[in-house]
């Protein structure tokens, strides 16, 4: 017959400090995870979790992605409007400069030729090179590229939320 070993009272207060350890460290280790998601949506797990919380909420967020996506929509449009609006106006102003240029360029030279047939022809040469040069000047300018300053950049670029949103914070 096994005589089982006989224990000793140092014995018992170590098999209890490992107990009371492991405990500890059971107690101690923790579980930290995380998840990514890119997009306006988040995954239909997440989207279950949520619905377990309120029913109705994937059906509201899906909604409010759809009415923020149509809103985002018609702001690009309305940009892009407005662009081309603000292209044509600078075009039909550019033109309209162009011709004032060149009409006050041709009596600048008419003015010089005149000038000079009159008798003086310092003068006359002063005013022909003066409308030369402007007759010159506007059709270097009218080479220059028209600057995209005045253009409106669009909406993904700068997030405007919906009118009557009742996420916007008042101040």
């Amino acid at each position: 017959m096994d005589n089982p070993p006989a224990t000793t009272p140092d014995d018992d207060a170590v098999s209890i400090a490992d107990t009371e350890d492991n405990e500890k460290r059971s107690e101690l280790r923790s579980s930290v995870s995380a998840s990514l998601f890119s997009g306006p949506i988040p995954p239909p797990a997440l989207m279950r979790e949520y619905a377990e919380l309120d029913p109705e909420f994937p059906r509201r967020f899906v909604e409010l992605f759809e009415r923020q996506q149509s809103h985002d929509h018609e702001v690009e449009k309305a940009v892009l409007t407005i662009n081309k609006e603000i292209i044509l106006s600078n075009q039909e102003i550019l033109k309209r400069g162009q011709l004032f240029g060149f009409v006050l360029a041709l009596v600048g030279l008419i003015g010089g030729l005149v000038a000079s047939f009159l008798g003086s022809p310092i003068a006359g040469s002063i005013i022909g090179a003066g409308g030369l040069a402007l007759l010159a000047g506007v059709f270097v300018y009218s080479r220059k590229e028209p600057s995209s300053s005045q253009l409106l950049s669009p909406v993904s670029q700068s997030h405007q939320p919906l009118e009557g949103d009742s996420s916007e914070t008042t101040k």
